[in-house]
């Protein structure tokens, strides 16, 4: 079975799920910048990938949030 390892490195430390499908890790990625947005302040995006990779620009100039979300393979025992 494949899963999706979503990891968010913020200031206030990692924030790490697991996801079933692809969509719901960046639903969950999209759900967390748009509460984060916030702190900026502006208007977002309505693109959830344009949000996403703008909210992170941004971030990565200060070496400040980033993220990554990978495919893994669960390996039963």
């Amino acid at each position: 079975m494949k899963v999706f390892v979503l990891t968010i490195d913020t200031k206030y430390g990692p924030i790490v799920e697991v996801h079933a499908g692809i969509e719901t890790a960046i639903k969950s990625l999209h759900a967390f910048v748009k509460n984060e947005w916030k702190e900026s302040g502006g208007a977002i995006p309505d693109d959830p990938q344009t949000a996403i990779a703008a909210y992170f620009a941004r971030h990565a100039e200060n070496g400040e949030d980033y993220y990554s979300l990978n495919e893994a393979e669960v390996v039963e025992a």
